[in-house]
């Protein structure tokens, strides 16, 4: 988020500063060439490129497309026709290509989601190997490349050892729950026992 805050803030200084060189200083309530206008019935005089907080504000409107060709008619008539075409290129880079960005961080956010999920609800002996590969990493025996496929290497070689061992612990956990129940269910009889007189 905060990339796409500097991006923002790259794009509307740069814009702010070539409207301040263009335009700063024309756009007032004083200028004969606004009456009558859109621009001026609106009141739209507060919009303009005098200081660099008007013209954030300003693009910011443009952003959000808030009567964006009457605030462009206004710049028009106290410069040229060829004015649109700073508000058009800023509008594709704003609207369009700002958009586009915020969508892809959203895809990226749901995509990082996705794969955290995944990971989640790896197979157990995929886990193992993973954890075995790091181990060895760490303690130094990875002596295999990784494009020599040092990784299929432990597969092959630990996967089915890997396989016994989980088995091998579930049915432990098996047995042991078989002995908590039969523990509760002789425990739960003798309290039977007990009560009945």
């Amino acid at each position: 988020m905060f990339t796409y805050g500097v991006v923002m803030f790259v794009l509307y200084y740069a814009f702010a500063m070539i409207g301040m060189d263009l335009w700063g200083g024309m756009i007032s309530a004083d200028n004969p060439l606004l009456d009558g206008s859109d621009f001026a019935r609106f009141n739209y005089f507060a919009n303009n490129f005098n200081s660099l907080p008007a013209a954030l504000v300003l693009l910011f409107e443009l952003t959000v497309v808030n009567n964006w060709h009457v605030l462009a008619s206004g710049f028009v008539l106290v410069s040229s026709r060829y004015a649109y075409i700073f508000f058009v290129v800023f509008n594709i880079f704003s609207s369009i290509m700002i958009l586009n960005i915020v969508v892809a961080f959203i895809l990226e956010v749901f995509q990082l989601q996705f794969d955290i999920d995944k990971y989640a609800r790896r197979d157990p002996v995929q886990a193992r190997l993973d954890e075995l590969a790091q181990r060895s990493r760490v303690d130094g025996r990875w002596q295999a490349s990784t494009k020599g496929g040092g990784y299929n290497v432990i597969q092959s070689v630990f996967r089915d050892e890997i396989a016994r061992e989980l088995i091998e612990e579930s049915k432990a956990a098996d047995t042991r729950r078989r002995r908590r129940r039969r523990r509760n269910r002789s425990g739960s009889a003798s309290a039977r026992l007990l009560l009945v007189p």
